[in-house]
């Protein structure tokens, strides 16, 4: 698994000072010589997250159609209350698991070979699964997954889309004839995905009919993955892996505006990349976005007018809670952001002398902590206001965030097992 796992590590990267009269947090500084980050002003405010929430659904990836993830509760000192196995993980031939849903009290979880399990997420019950056609010899079977008040739909690597009822019961399937890449966005009844070569779908969720589709122009050099959509008020965001940010009319698929996330200044060959693997956040008529190549950034979601954008980048999605914006960014640092400035308010490493070489994913906001994870099992809860470590946890390594659900921090391994922390 070990030997596996690096291979993972290279796929993903390839394939495609604080105010002086606050406490220090604990923790290695981070030099700036010769960095970007050396670049971004210091926010003269604190970090001040929005109230946690309860009442919500997590029922697509980043927790609801805007990726605009919720503040989540979380106990002071969260401990497991239960784990479910879901089929198979991660292999040399399936390289990827995608991240569990959970709607009204259901955790839906697609493993590597595109089985989806519904578990209770009340006490992990396994109440069915459902095995989806895919070809046995795909490295990519399992993309994604959106539910709503009709279906669960599973997006498969292999251009297939299924709708599947609360039974499991396949409702419609509909061959898109494209290698899919991102989790699926669905709002109002449309759901939206990409494909690897930037070609976006929308379709009908009722039927799976195509409503309309886009081309965007095709790259040589991709990470691995697609951002999945945002939408709002009628605005789609997409992301695409030439660096390009592009807002339609969600319903008629009119383009509005555009935008490129790019730099002239990088300082390794990742960083050259374009691609905008973080998903579009939209918070009011805002909309944030982070590049891979060194840029982070607030547009106007109706004019895609330029707020600010800041040289600092990376390839997750960040919360958007309060004040600020968190995320982690290409060089291995969780940061916090002044959401209306970009400014910096903290950064703190996410690399030390005993965890080397590791892909983290997240962050996501519970209790007043951002908890992020790791490929090889570190499992880290940060406090949002100051950056200071609260809590470290070692398990098996994941390759996607947790999700919030239930009142609970739901993780899914690489071996495919969900573990629920409350």
């Amino acid at each position: 698994m070990k030997k596996l796992l690096s291979v993972f590590v290279i796929c993903a990267l390839l394939v495609a000072c604080t105010d002086s009269k606050r406490p220090v947090p604990p923790g290695e500084r981070l030099a700036v010589k010769n960095t970007a980050a050396a670049e971004i002003q210091k926010a003269s405010t604190h970090v001040e997250v929005g109230k946690t929430v309860s009442d919500f659904n997590w029922s697509q990836n980043n927790g609801n159609a805007k990726n605009l993830m919720p503040h989540g509760q979380l106990s002071d000192s969260p401990q497991v209350v239960w784990k479910q196995s879901v089929g198979k993980g991660i292999t040399d031939n399936h390289l990827l698991l995608p991240e569990p849903v959970v709607h009204y009290g259901i955790v839906y979880a697609l493993d590597s070979a595109f089985r989806l399990s519904a578990v209770r997420a009340k006490d992990g019950q396994l109440m069915w699964q459902t095995a989806l056609p895919v070809s046995e010899d795909l490295g990519l079977a399992s993309i994604g997954l959106a539910a709503d008040s009709n279906a669960v739909y599973a997006v498969g690597g292999n251009g297939m889309i299924y709708a599947v009822d609360f039974e499991g019961k396949i409702l419609w399937q509909k061959n898109t004839n494209s290698i899919l890449r991102s989790a699926p966005t669905i709002e109002k009844g449309v759901l939206y995905v990409l494909s690897g070569n930037n070609e976006l779908f929308a379709l009908d969720s009722l039927n799976g009919e195509e409503i309309w589709r886009y081309q965007n122009l095709s790259t040589m050099t991709n990470l691995l993955g697609m951002g999945q959509p945002a939408v709002s008020n009628g605005v789609l965001v997409v992301p695409f892996s030439s660096g390009e940010i592009i807002a339609f009319d969600a319903k008629t698929g009119v383009m509005l505006w555009s935008d490129a996330l790019l730099s002239a200044r990088t300082f390794n060959k990742i960083q050259d990349i374009s691609h905008v693997l973080a998903a579009p956040v939209i918070e009011g008529n805002t909309v944030y976005l982070v590049g891979n190549a060194q840029k982070t950034g607030a547009y106007d979601l109706r004019t895609g007018t330029s707020k600010y954008v800041q040289n600092i980048g990376g390839t997750s999605t960040p919360v958007v809670s309060g004040n600020a914006l968190f995320l982690i960014t290409s060089r291995n640092t969780l940061a916090a952001l002044e959401k209306s400035t970009g400014r910096l308010l903290w950064e703190m490493p996410l690399e030390s002398k005993e965890m080397k070489n590791i892909v983290w994913n997240g962050p996501v906001l519970a209790g007043h902590r951002l908890i992020v994870v790791s490929n090889k099992g570190n499992i880290v809860l940060f406090d949002a206001e100051t950056g200071e470590i609260k809590q470290t946890i070692q398990r098996d390594g994941f390759s996607n965030k947790p999700v919030l659900g239930d009142g609970k921090v739901i993780l899914f391994s690489n071996n495919a097992e969900l573990v629920a922390y409350q």
